[in-house]
């Protein structure tokens, strides 16, 4: 019984610590609408170029609101974590809010490449690909939007213990380019999300197979947005109503007292 209880123990502080690699916690707005709202939003997860018809957009603490947290110029990149009908909620250095979806350009992703390729997917074959990818050399890993983008989301140094884990659990789904190269797609690891890694190049466009002409990653074509030319922001006049009103019943005030005490100082007198 002891034996027993002691390896299932070691079992429970095993999946503890392994844990970590895989699960991550869903990031939720400190925002009183989402707060409020929050069974009616969905996770969106996409970036996005600001392009507002007037060259910049308001940010606004719930949609369809009058409240106004930030401005951002247009061309500026945004990333969307959460959507409520058509609005998304942002969190950036011009602050913090909801801003419609209407006034800006998705950025190409990799939702994006799986419409237009994803008929060319072919399951992963792990028979295939593990050796290959156990026989990686160096530690370097490029993590991809999609394959050919004009460049990678993030280059992951000392990616060691990630090619393991890859190797023991490889990629959802495969895509072959023009070039002859394999890449796979990963949901998810140590943090990274949807991203493609380039099987015979995993370093990416530096790698050796790369450099030494073996392989070639060309940029792929996709289609940009045409934005509109940015603006400075410029508040609209119903900000201000509230300061305008608030100044008008304070010189009202002000003169009525001025003439109230006026009156009884001739009374007074």
């Amino acid at each position: 019984m002891r034996r027993f209880l002691a390896l299932l123990l070691a079992a429970v502080l095993a999946l503890a610590l392994a844990a970590p690699a895989y699960a991550d916690v869903i990031w939720e707005p400190d925002n009183r609408f989402y707060e409020t709202h929050a069974e009616d939003c969905t996770l969106l997860q996409r970036s996005f170029y600001v392009n507002g018809g007037d060259g910049y957009v308001n940010l606004y603490t719930a949609p369809e609101g009058s409240s106004i947290s930030g401005q951002i110029s247009n061309g500026e990149r945004i990333y969307a974590y959460w959507q409520y009908e058509d609005w998304g909620f942002v969190e950036t250095e011009w602050g913090d809010g909801w801003v419609s979806l209407d006034e800006l350009s998705l950025i190409y992703d990799y939702i994006s490449f799986e419409e237009e390729y994803g008929d060319a997917f072919a399951p992963y074959d792990e028979e295939r690909w593990r050796s290959v990818i156990e026989a990686w050399e160096g530690d370097t890993l490029a993590l991809w939007p999609y394959p050919g983008a004009e460049q990678a989301s993030s280059v992951w140094q000392d990616a060691g213990d990630a090619m393991a884990e890859l190797a023991e659990y490889g990629f959802s789904h495969t895509f072959t380019d023009e070039e002859g190269l394999t890449w796979g797609f990963c949901a998810y690891l140590y943090g990274h999300r949807n991203f493609w890694v380039c099987l015979d190049a995993p370093a990416g466009r530096d790698d050796p197979a790369v450099v030494s002409g073996e392989a070639a990653i060309p940029v792929r074509t996709v289609e940009t947005p045409e934005l509109v030319p940015a603006q400075e922001p410029v508040l609209p006049a119903s900000y201000y109503l509230p300061i305008a009103l608030v100044a008008v019943v304070v010189a009202v005030t002000a003169v009525a007292l001025v003439l109230f005490y006026r009156k009884k100082h001739k009374k007074a007198g």
